[in-house]
């Protein structure tokens, strides 16, 4: 299988939020991390699977943050928590 390889530029609180949150959703897609922001699981996902998915998900998102941005929601604790602290502040 090819590898694709692609570049999202981190959010900066200057370029738009929406074009982002739109890449950064295909990202979490296509890494398997979606349930993981919405909170949708199905049954059969247990609680460790969870735990993981939230932390990758978390960490991508603070990777593709500036460090100014990064510094406004570093206190959020979760993929979900900082992501909707993302969505307010835009």
């Amino acid at each position: 299988m090819a590898s694709i390889k692609f570049e999202v530029a981190p959010f900066d609180g200057q370029n738009n939020f929406g074009l982002w949150r739109i890449k950064m959703e295909a990202l979490f897609h296509r890494e398997g991390l979606l349930k993981a922001l919405d909170g949708k699981y199905t049954d059969n996902i247990i609680m460790v699977e969870i735990k993981e998915m939230e932390e990758r998900e978390n960490s991508t998102i603070q990777l593709l943050l500036s460090n100014k941005v990064l510094r406004k929601v570093i206190d959020e604790e979760t993929a979900l928590r900082l992501w909707i602290s993302l969505r307010a502040s835009t």
